[in-house]
């Protein structure tokens, strides 16, 4: 994955805080050792567990269905991307 800008940073940020003050479900899709876990926002457990960042992205697509919003992070934890 690419490094984003630190002005996109700022404004997934943003886009993060908005969302968790509105209240919508967050899914995230975090590094896990050589693995790729999807996990909801707020929970400490994962959903899914994935090989690859590919596949755990396809799933956590069908997971949000417009109705929230997909966070990506890169192997670091930090926020790489909102899908």
């Amino acid at each position: 994955m690419r490094k984003l800008s630190e002005k996109k940073t700022s404004a997934i940020n943003q886009k993060f805080e908005q969302a968790s003050r509105e209240n919508q479900m967050i899914i995230h899709i975090m590094p896990q050792g050589d693995r790729w876990i999807i996990k909801r926002g707020g929970t400490s457990k994962a959903y899914r567990i994935f090989k690859d960042l590919d596949s755990a992205i396809a799933e956590g697509k069908k997971l949000v269905e417009g109705k929230k919003e997909l966070i990506v992070h890169s192997k670091d934890g930090k926020y790489e991307k909102i899908i």
